[in-house]
């Protein structure tokens, strides 16, 4: 199953914790984020964060998480049978993380094996192949599968538009970018192939779920996610809306 992810141009922005804000000249003094503090008290290895791959088959799940956790990419990937299961360690902000990555399957056949796996997730990837406009129109699908299986409700979706290296688009950036704000997504186009874009969607996913502590905190009081715009973002290849806590 190949797979491709597009362009991540940072162009005049700064990425500070997972934000994407503008800003003119000089540098700006560090701040931590809330959610570090909390995070410095846990115990490192003891904070593992359940991800979901889904979408509809051959869009490219399985190479975007053989790019993301062995830095690898096959062309010709055999299509997920049931699920798949990868676990990746990372440092954000300085504190480790270790990520359970759930690819499932998009074949119909499979899709009454997915709903159990939703449980318990804090952060959920909608993959699309930006190259084939049926994928684009399955997600609502998808959607409606996460409304009604999820846990938690402020887990973390975002929304990527895979292949990007193809010349053959059939669904525009623009697209994604307003499906996305629309419904509350995080959103990112990548290309496993050319591996753009990949790593960053992983670690905003990341930050953005260590900004909402009701995920994996236990002590925290449970608070809800507020969709907020990047307007320079609009022209870029990168998020085109984030979700800091409000």
């Amino acid at each position: 199953m190949a797979c491709s992810v597009g362009r991540a141009r940072r162009g005049q922005l700064r990425f500070s914790r997972g934000f994407a804000e503008p800003f003119a000249g000089g540098e700006r003094p560090a701040r931590r984020p809330p959610w570090a503090a909390a995070a410095r008290g846990m115990d490192a290895a003891g904070l593992t964060l359940k991800l979901l791959l889904v979408g509809d088959s051959a869009v490219g799940k399985s190479s975007l998480l053989l790019r993301f956790t062995d830095g690898a990419f096959e062309p010709c990937l055999k299509p997920t049978v049931g699920v798949d299961f990868k676990v990746k360690k990372m440092v954000v902000d300085g504190h480790a993380v270790q990520l359970a990555i759930w690819d499932t399957a998009g074949q119909e056949r499979f899709r009454t094996l997915t709903p159990s796996y939703y449980r318990g997730a804090q952060g959920v990837v909608l993959v699309y192949d930006v190259t084939r406009k049926d994928t684009f129109a399955g997600l609502e699908s998808w959607l409606n599968e996460l409304e009604m299986y999820t846990t938690k409700s402020n887990t973390v979706k975002m929304l990527v538009g895979n292949k990007t290296d193809k010349p053959d688009r059939e669904v525009e950036r623009k697209e994604g970018l307003q499906f996305a704000r629309k419904r509350s997504l995080l959103f990112i186009e990548t290309s496993a192939k050319t591996q753009d874009g990949v790593q960053h969607a992983f670690e905003e996913l990341v930050i953005k779920i260590l900004q909402t502590p009701g995920l994996w905190d236990k002590s925290a009081p449970k608070r809800g996610v507020q969709l907020m715009e990047s307007s320079a973002q609009q022209d870029k290849s990168l998020c085109g809306a984030y979700c800091p806590l409000s």
